[in-house]
């Protein structure tokens, strides 16, 4: 389930208007962080707010998701859930990034809007373990040899044996 939520925002924008954004965005539209997930069922909440802070605009809030993550010892579904805390502020050149606090971290804005579930979903891939496994001791799925086919290679000498059978040598034909 969606509350109406823009599809683009214009950070600049809203940090102007001190503006406020939250609902929720259903896990199926995130389409990136699909192959990480076991299930797309669910939803992630979000609750951000725009400011400026030192003339620069400034997103502050939380992502909140618990997601089905897909364990890579076992290969069944893992539960994970958080609460990420969002500090960005939005640079326009790289070289400005170097002169951000640690407490926020750059978000290079190279058009005047941006998609609010990439936003939203780079902060959830930055989040999620690397390697997400069972905290306790899971089996390994094994996959049965017979299952496992090996693509078909191509023969790079197949069309010299055919040239063979037909009696053709050297660019000439036998008589």
């Amino acid at each position: 389930m969606s509350f109406h939520l823009p599809a683009r925002i214009n950070p600049r924008v809203l940090a102007n208007k001190q503006g406020h954004v939250a609902g929720q965005i259903d896990l199926a539209q995130c389409l990136r962080l699909a192959e990480h997930l076991h299930s797309l069922d669910g939803t992630v909440n979000i609750d951000l707010r725009f400011a400026r802070l030192d003339g620069k605009p400034v997103i502050q809030g939380r992502v909140q998701a618990a997601l089905e993550l897909v364990c890579q010892r076992c290969l069944d579904a893992l539960a994970w859930q958080d609460s990420i805390a969002v500090n960005l502020m939005l640079i326009e050149h790289s070289s400005q990034a170097e002169t951000l606090t640690t407490e926020y971290e750059p978000l290079l804005l190279t058009e005047d809007t941006l998609t609010l579930v990439e936003l939203v979903e780079d902060e959830l891939l930055l989040a999620i373990p690397d390697c997400p496994r069972h905290e306790t001791e899971c089996q390994p799925k094994m996959i049965p040899p017979q299952a496992v086919k090996e693509p078909a290679r191509a023969n790079p000498f197949a069309q010299l044996a055919e040239l063979k059978t037909n009696g053709v040598t050297h660019g000439s034909s036998k008589k």
